[in-house]
């Protein structure tokens, strides 16, 4: 199987117009994207962790395989809009995804259940292996929903190769210990970085001269950079107590908010 690879750069704001104009020649925005208000659309995370928040660790650590759970939507909510349970991949500057459909309002009963017959949206073959995938990591680990990560995206693709896929990712902003109904709850979020956006280029085998002028232009420089990750380093109450107080916790969603405070 073909590996995608992911280049990223945190970019100073000041930059993402002349960025932006420097790309417009050579991308076609994506078609999600451009049926949404301002060419952008809004994504919806919640990441889950172990009791030691070993995801997070792994990524500070510099670990060149390893992967992230989460629960992702978009935009706003709707009566019965679909979210995704993904689990991300990364193997060095590789990433590759499992996901599988559910119903926003059916998240409290598959977790509760365990039925994904039932629960999961069957779009393709793999649809339920992809689950299964999921809640085995989410039993084993012990996995909590740590944070919830949000942002908007301005997503393009080549004009000349439809597999390169180039997005900015603007206005990161997080709320810690999240409830499956604060999904879409725009008024807790809180500011994780407030004067950079994550920009990046997802391609296979790799991408036109063109590309490599504009990074050299504005003197990008590649990182390894977890929006997740800035978002844990945030929240300056959530990294020193969350370490010991998870760990009796062994249902893999906040009952309610009386439990999500009990932990912390």
């Amino acid at each position: 199987m073909l590996l995608r690879r992911e280049y990223k750069y945190l970019v100073p704001n000041k930059y993402l117009d002349d960025i932006r104009n420097e790309m417009l020649p050579f991308v076609e925005t994506d078609r999600f994207a451009s049926a949404c208000e301002n060419n952008q659309y809004t994504v919806r995370s919640i990441y889950y962790d172990s009791p030691n928040l070993d995801f997070y660790h792994e990524k500070i650590e510099g670990l060149k395989i390893r992967k992230k759970l989460r629960i992702r939507g978009y935009n706003k909510f709707m009566d019965d809009c679909v979210v995704f349970l993904e689990i991300k991949r990364k193997r060095e500057n590789f990433i590759d995804k499992h996901r599988s459909k559910i119903y926003y309002k059916n998240l409290d009963d598959i977790f509760y259940t365990g039925d994904l017959d039932s629960y999961i949206i069957q779009s393709d073959a793999d649809s339920i292996k992809n689950a299964q995938r999921f809640f085995f990591h989410v039993n084993k680990k012990l996995l909590k929903p740590i944070s919830l990560v949000v942002y908007e995206r301005e997503a393009y693709f080549s004009r000349f190769d439809t597999n390169i896929r180039i997005t900015f990712d603007k206005n990161l902003r997080y709320y810690s210990l999240p409830l499956f109904a604060d999904l879409y709850e725009d008024n807790i979020l809180k500011p994780a970085i407030k004067n950079h956006f994550v920009f990046e280029m997802k391609f296979y085998q790799g991408f036109p001269e063109h590309f490599s002028k504009i990074i050299n232009k504005f003197q990008l420089i590649r990182l390894a950079v977890s929006k997740y990750s800035i978002c844990i380093d945030a929240d300056k109450e959530l990294r020193p107590t969350s370490n010991k107080k998870f760990l009796a916790l062994g249902n893999p969603v906040w009952k309610d908010k009386i439990s999500r405070k009990e932990a912390i």
